[in-house]
């Protein structure tokens, strides 16, 4: 299997359960996390919960719902101001 080291991954839906699980196993895995959810206080918790738990850089929390085609382009324009390429996307 590739190595997911130094690679760059958005999950959607980060800030519920297995939203969650998946941005901590990608940042085990050594990626950078640029998380994002539709419930800015669920995603602000989850971002700071991430950060109390992992000593690894996270990449960035971006509030979106990826259920409407325009926030889809949002969600990843907002993306790819914060990294220059993005090698994964995880949506849940």
């Amino acid at each position: 299997m590739q190595s997911l080291i130094d690679k760059t991954v958005l999950v959607t839906g980060a800030a519920g359960g297995f939203g969650q699980s998946m941005v901590w196993q990608f940042l085990r895995e050594g990626c950078k996390v640029i998380l994002s959810d539709l419930d800015e206080a669920k995603l602000r918790a989850a971002t700071r919960e991430t950060l109390n738990r992992h000593e690894l850089p996270l990449g960035e929390a971006i509030l979106g719902y990826i259920a409407a085609d325009y926030q889809v382009l949002l969600v990843v324009t907002r993306s790819m101001r914060c990294v220059n390429r993005l090698h994964l996307r995880s949506i849940y």
